[in-house]
């Protein structure tokens, strides 16, 4: 495949935006993370940028959690694809098309069937693919709750739609496209966070449901 440029931002604006949250949920997460990493070093500017959308493109989670404010291009990151753009095959992600953004980030969207657009098959369309990464795919197969094994294509594009494995996949899509080598595209989140966040053994900012975290960062 041939090196894409991956610098520009996603026009996919799908997120759940925290500020729907309400004041009083932002303002206790606030209180909350400030107590949680005080002693990680972080000053108060820096909690807050946990529970605020415009400045997560701006902080990379690990520096969050370290403390390590003084590399700046770990601090430079991106906000990623939404599940409407990984989810819809005739479109483009991040200067991939869709499938060559699923294949970077090491995973199959499935195979076109054979037959012409008369005969129902259409690019475009996710039923028209058979086959692909299921949602038993590592890390998937243990991220994943009561999910069934079906494709991953099929589980963004059927129901139930935004619950917490859509989610996962889509976060831990994004961290795998950000961790391709020479990629200009640097997403909050590594693979091994995504992981982390799901599994508990990192904390999701300001005791955040899991679910509104990573829609924040798309």
């Amino acid at each position: 495949m041939n090196e894409k440029n991956l610098g520009q931002s996603s026009t996919d604006t799908q997120g759940v935006e925290l500020g729907d949250l309400g004041s009083s949920v932002t303002q206790a997460g606030v209180s909350k993370s400030r107590r949680r990493f005080s002693g990680l070093g972080l000053s108060a500017p820096v909690v807050l940028s946990l529970v605020s959308r415009p400045v997560l493109g701006a902080n990379c989670l690990s520096n969050m959690l370290s403390g390590n404010l003084s590399d700046p291009d770990r601090g430079t990151c991106s906000l990623g694809t939404s599940p409407g753009g990984w989810k819809n095959p005739g479109g483009r992600i991040l200067g991939y098309s869709t499938l060559e953004a699923w294949a970077a980030a090491g995973y199959s969207y499935g195979t076109l069937k054979p037959g012409s657009p008369k005969g129902g098959v259409k690019a475009s369309q996710w039923d028209s693919y058979t086959g692909g990464a299921t949602t038993k795919a590592y890390p998937f197969g243990i991220l994943l709750k009561n999910a069934e094994d079906v494709p991953l294509r099929e589980y963004l594009n059927g129901p139930p739609k935004g619950d917490e494995n859509n989610a996962i996949i889509v976060a831990y899509l994004n961290a795998k496209l950000s961790a391709v080598s020479g990629s200009t595209f640097h997403y909050i989140l590594t693979p091994e966070q995504v992981i982390g966040l799901v599994t508990g053994t990192i904390p999701v900012p300001s005791d955040m449901p899991l679910q509104v975290f990573l829609s924040s960062t798309w």
